[in-house]
């Protein structure tokens, strides 16, 4: 996982925002936040990030969604419209990915 300090930061935000203002955070997040996004599905799918149970249950739902935003070859802004049109799964996504990445990215110093 090689997230920038920037595109940390970006996942925070969307994760400590009110759900009603999240989708207003994510129209407007830059490239780089979509990537992070990206970033935390491919890690998920690889089993980088460890899930519960519960968390992989919830997350299965949304498994086309988590495949095609990992999927290299599919545009960003399809990717930027479907976190925008089924953003359900960032709920899940970006604490258990944020709690990984903090260790990482704080544990490197």
């Amino acid at each position: 996982m090689t997230l920038s300090k920037e595109q940390l930061q970006q996942l925070e935000l969307i994760n400590i925002c009110p759900q009603k203002f999240r989708k207003e955070i994510l129209k407007s997040i830059n490239e780089e936040g979509i990537k992070a996004i990206c970033e935390c599905c491919l890690n998920v799918l690889h089993g980088n990030i460890p899930l519960t149970e519960k968390q992989k249950g919830s997350l299965s739902k949304h498994k086309r969604t988590l495949r095609t935003l990992a999927e290299r070859k599919v545009a960003l802004s399809k990717k930027r419209k479907l976190v925008l049109q089924k953003g359900g799964f960032l709920n899940i996504l970006i604490p258990t990915a944020l709690s990984v990445l903090s260790e990482l990215f704080h544990g490197a110093r």
